[in-house]
């Protein structure tokens, strides 16, 4: 198997971000396990992001499909992209 193979089976981690909150450092230090965090939806964006190692790798839109939660990619690294990935996640 050559570099390249290897390259792309190679697995990393991806986080898919929703929104974005800003903290004091005593708030932070203040959340303990299972806190709920309140998000209003005015607060959530129109266009998520894929960040890979704290960059942004792809830009997309939040979807419900077959009664699943998709996430649309639309932009891939300044190159305009149509593919939907299945994103698992609960909601409580």
């Amino acid at each position: 198997m050559g570099i390249s193979a290897k390259i792309r089976r190679t697995h990393v981690a991806a986080n898919v971000v929703l929104c974005r909150l800003r903290f004091t450092l005593a708030e932070l230090a203040a959340l303990r396990a299972q806190d709920v965090l309140e998000v209003e939806l005015a607060d959530m964006p129109s266009q998520i992001e894929l960040e890979v190692k704290g960059k942004v790798a792809a830009k997309g839109r939040l979807l419900i499909k077959d009664g699943l939660r998709w996430v649309e990619i639309t932009e891939l690294a300044k190159r305009s992209l149509r593919r939907s990935l299945p994103v698992a996640w609960t909601v409580q």
